[in-house]
């Protein structure tokens, strides 16, 4: 006989089969985790404090790209995300 072994955390949301975690040749199959859905569109994960405030993350879902996103402000445009340092703001400080 052969049984599955689930911690007190674990919750199944489907029907499941013994097919699910042997394979024919009675190998133990192996599922990874999905994808955490993302704190906003267009936000990929690794843009979070990554030292660039990028628009797309500058969200309150998102941190505001904490910290990226503290004191900058936007150079205008579409280029994807402000691109300024963290700390720094990319608009010109002329005269």
């Amino acid at each position: 006989k052969k049984f599955i072994y689930f911690n007190d955390d674990v919750f199944l949301g489907a029907p499941v089969l013994p097919d699910d975690f042997v394979n024919a040749e009675g190998v133990q199959t192996f599922h990874m985790s999905w994808d955490v859905p993302k704190c906003a569109p267009g936000c990929a994960d690794s843009w979070i404090g990554d030292g660039y405030c990028d628009k797309a993350c500058n969200v309150s879902s998102c941190g505001f790209d904490y910290p990226d996103c503290v004191n900058v402000t936007s150079g205008g445009g579409d280029s994807g995300g402000y691109r300024g340092a963290a700390g720094q703001s990319t608009v010109s400080q002329g005269a």
